[in-house]
């Protein structure tokens, strides 16, 4: 059984993959997809990223044509499941729909890479029947966050999604709230700043007359 912190860890994933843009051609960024991939590759099944993009058949409907397009990939349909229950704090349906999207894409990779074999050494059992279904990290963490739903947050500064490690954190990360740190200085200096450089002058000039005085 998988521990807490490890636990929290694939939640902070799952949060990594919503975040994919698939404009950002940077590769050392961490909302680069290519970037995920490299050093994420055991989140997900493989054919997630490999299955064809899925395109709506005509005759399909202009209502489904225009929320998915004309050609979508496999893993930005999933991305935009978890970007609706991140919305919604991973109510049960929304878990349901990721667990099960991932149960089925695992099952036929695991289906075709058997049946692959199978034919590989020209051996064809008398009855074939559907793997074991897998569990996997994604499906867990997704777990995670419909059992603990307060660690579903939005970073108060970048907006970006992230799990929370306790109930207090605003912030994504610490590059996040050194930023907000220096805002709030910034917006109380410029409130107050005036008032206080005031307010510590006269004291400087009085403690000076009174060690004149006293001299």
């Amino acid at each position: 059984m998988a521990k807490v912190d490890e636990l929290y860890q694939e939640a902070e994933t799952l949060a990594k993959f919503s975040n994919i843009d698939p404009m950002d051609a940077d590769p050392l960024s961490p909302t680069n997809l290519e970037y995920f991939r490299n050093n994420y590759s055991d989140f997900f099944p493989a054919a997630l990223w490999d299955t064809q993009a899925l395109s709506v058949p005509r005759g399909g409907g202009a209502v489904l044509r225009e929320i998915i397009g004309p050609s979508t990939p496999a893993w930005l349909l999933h991305q935009k499941l978890v970007r609706d229950a991140w919305q919604n704090k991973f109510e049960l349906d929304s878990c349901v729909r990721q667990i099960t999207n991932i149960g089925q894409l695992s099952k036929q990779q695991k289906a075709v890479a058997e049946y692959a074999e199978i034919l590989r050494k020209s051996v064809v059992p008398p009855a074939y029947s559907l793997p074991e279904p897998e569990v996997w990290p994604c499906q867990r963490a997704v777990m995670f966050l419909g059992v603990d739903s307060w660690r579903v947050r939005f970073c108060s500064s970048c907006g970006s999604r992230y799990a929370a490690a306790h109930p207090r954190q605003q912030f994504c990360g610490d590059n996040c709230f050194q930023k907000s740190r220096k805002e709030a200085k910034k917006a109380w200096w410029g409130e107050h700043g005036q008032n206080w450089r005031t307010s510590k002058q006269k004291s400087t000039k009085k403690i000076s007359k009174t060690k004149k005085e006293s001299a």
